[in-house]
C-alpha cells in the first residue's frame, strides 16, 4: 500500500502514514470521521427537534397574544373610546 501524506493544520507540516509493514490496520481516520459525522447527525436532529418545539411555543404565544389584542379592542369599543380620553 501506498504512503499516505496528510498535513497538519496547525503546523502546516506533512505527517506520512508508513504502510510498509505489509499488514493492513483499520484505517482508525475513517472510523473516527465515520463516529464523528454520526454524533454531528445525531445533535442536529435533537436541535431542529428543540427548534421545532420553540416554533411550535412561539405560534401559540402569538395567537394568545392576537385574541388578546381583540378582547381588548372589543371592551374598548363596547365602552367608548371617548369615556376613557376625559
Amino acid at each position: 500500500m501506498r504512503d499516505r501524506v496528510l498535513r497538519a493544520p496547525e503546523t502546516g507540516r506533512d505527517l506520512v502514514e508508513d504502510n510498509s509493514a505489509g499488514e493492513e490496520e483499520p484505517d482508525l481516520i475513517v472510523q473516527t470521521l465515520t463516529a464523528d459525522l454520526d454524533t454531528l447527525k445525531q445533535n442536529i436532529m435533537q436541535k431542529e427537534d428543540v427548534f421545532k418545539a420553540k416554533v411550535k411555543v412561539l405560534l401559540s404565544e402569538r395567537k394568545t397574544l392576537q385574541t388578546e389584542k381583540k378582547l381588548s379592542a372589543a371592551v374598548i369599543g363596547g365602552f367608548g373610546i371617548e369615556s376613557w380620553l376625559c
